[in-house]
């Protein structure tokens, strides 16, 4: 069986209904070929498995903006831990692929809350990473 995730540049369904609309669309099938066939619309296509999956849905899910500053090192304006490696479709720490079955996995992964997909943007994510760093000093 293959999962798969489509993406479409504009909204689809119910146009007049703000809750009626979609950006992506999660199946299944046992026939990939068949399904893609079907759908003739695929913008991108991205396989991936249980130890990834939280990794490459978070990626996929976005948007551009917020991933910019997860996927990135605190050396290049991001977050992302220095003993963290994304590549080859995994995040890697230790030189080693860290399973990552869900969203939530991956994010505590990287130490970032998991937020709902429309939580998500640049500002969100920059407004959390200023209050985290923030530090209280008592004095005696």
């Amino acid at each position: 069986m293959t999962v798969y995730l489509l993406h479409f540049e504009e909204p689809i369904g119910d146009l007049d209904n703000p809750r009626g609309q979609a950006r992506h669309y999660l199946g299944y099938t046992d026939d990939l070929e068949q399904r893609l066939q079907a759908h003739r619309f695929v913008i991108e296509l991205f396989r991936a498995n249980h130890d990834n999956w939280g990794y490459i849905l978070a990626l996929r899910t976005g948007p551009g903006d917020f991933n910019k500053i997860w996927a990135a090192h605190s050396w290049n304006g991001g977050c992302l831990p220095a003993d963290v490696a994304l590549k080859d479709g995994y995040l890697w720490r230790g030189g080693k692929p860290v399973t990552t079955p869900s969203e939530n996995e991956f994010f505590a992964a990287i130490g970032l809350p998991c937020w709902q997909p429309e939580e998500r943007s640049a500002i969100h994510l920059a407004k959390y990473l200023i209050n985290r760093r923030k530090v209280s000093v008592s004095y005696v």
